[in-house]
């Protein structure tokens, strides 16, 4: 069973984003938004930063920043071989397959 701690930290990581601003050494920001609702009209409305070397994600754990890291080099090495993709939370897209991560596996396997 989890304690509050546990809970009230998952609460807070809910409504937090990182802002990485620049390529050659990146700035972090952690910014605390009101509610999850704002949260996600900021991750919804992040493509309109496109080309500013500002880049918007969730605050995620160490654990889900590897798994993310995973998803995004499979994403890069089918984007190379002229495959459609698309990368979500744990998620991955290949010209319209979906693949859902595993944590038992700790693998992607086909949804």
């Amino acid at each position: 069973m989890k304690s509050k701690e546990d809970k009230k930290k998952k609460r807070e990581r809910r409504r937090k984003i990182r802002l990485n601003i620049g390529k050659q050494e990146p700035k972090m920001v952690i910014a605390k938004l009101k509610n999850f609702e704002q949260k996600m009209e900021v991750i919804k409305n992040k493509y309109k930063l496109g080309g500013k070397n500002i880049y918007i994600d969730s605050d995620l754990t160490y654990e889900e920043q590897k798994t993310q890291a995973i998803i995004r080099k499979i994403a890069k090495e089918e984007k190379n071989k002229g495959n459609s993709i698309k990368v979500s939370y744990k998620k991955l897209e290949i010209n319209g397959e979906k693949y859902i991560w595993n944590e038992e596996k700790n693998k992607l396997t086909k949804n």
